[in-house]
């Protein structure tokens, strides 16, 4: 977790840097700024998971700085030695109101709520992409979300040639676009595909049937792509794909 503390006195800056140093090992860095200016001018260059924010500032008041920085929506613990400016500081969506002097238990509570919030957005969109692929399967311009160990990739569906099973790794060929190879099986993802779209026409490959240009008789089945992909179709599935076929 990245902290940035804003205060114009450089002792209650230290405090605050030492209380974090020893009581939250969830930090890994610290940011320091005396100021609205100092502090935006750190944000320019970084982002913080949450700012630890004194009210009273030389150059403004921590309310003027978030209000430059609202837009970002970052959380915000408002730091001060005076009780009035609470009820302010939470109109404003604070996280968290410390008093001064900061009560390290305080202070392990108020980081505990940034990770409960960054949790929870997490699995807010991880829940968002869900309903995407499901209450919108039926149409073209739905997504699914590929994650791969250097990066996540969101892909319309419609873009999906077919998939490739590799033990529990699967290939996705896509139109047009590299290949993005997931550590998950292929199981995983037929049950997520629509199955009006997709069908398993083989242990190992999950096709997109409308990227079929042709069906071959020969070497006991095989379907041809757009693309012009060979891809063997099993016995077992072979009569579903021409159930398909005949409806066209």
């Amino acid at each position: 977790m990245k902290v940035l503390v804003v205060d114009d006195e450089e002792r209650a800056r230290e405090s605050i840097v030492q209380m974090l140093t020893l009581y939250c090992p969830e930090v890994n860095e610290i940011l320091q700024a005396e100021g609205v200016q100092s502090a935006l001018d750190v944000l320019s260059k970084h982002t913080p998971a949450v700012i630890l924010l004194d009210i009273r500032l030389k150059d403004g008041s921590g309310f003027d700085l978030v209000k430059q920085i609202g837009e970002r929506q970052l959380p915000v613990i408002f730091i001060s030695a005076h009780e009035e400016y609470a009820i302010k500081a939470f109109q404003v969506s604070a996280l968290h109101y410390l008093l001064k002097p900061i009560d390290p238990d305080e202070l392990i509570a108020a980081l505990n709520k940034v990770q409960e919030k960054n949790e929870r957005e997490k699995l807010e969109q991880q829940l968002a992409i869900l309903v995407e692929n499901t209450q919108l399967i039926n149409r073209s311009s739905s997504k699914i979300v590929l994650k791969t160990l250097d990066s996540i990739h969101v892909v319309p569906v419609a873009e999906i040639i077919y998939c490739e099973a590799d033990k529990n790794y699967t290939t996705f060929y896509l139109d047009g676009k590299p290949k993005i190879v997931v550590s998950k099986s292929i199981g995983e993802y037929e049950e997520l595909l629509p199955s009006h779209m997709f069908l398993r026409i083989h242990q190992s490959t999950l096709l997109n049937l409308s990227f079929i240009d042709r069906y071959d008789r020969s070497d006991g089945g095989m379907v041809i792509t757009k693309q012009g992909h060979q891809l063997a179709v099993s016995t077992r599935k072979k009569d579903q794909l021409m159930a398909y076929l005949n409806t066209l």
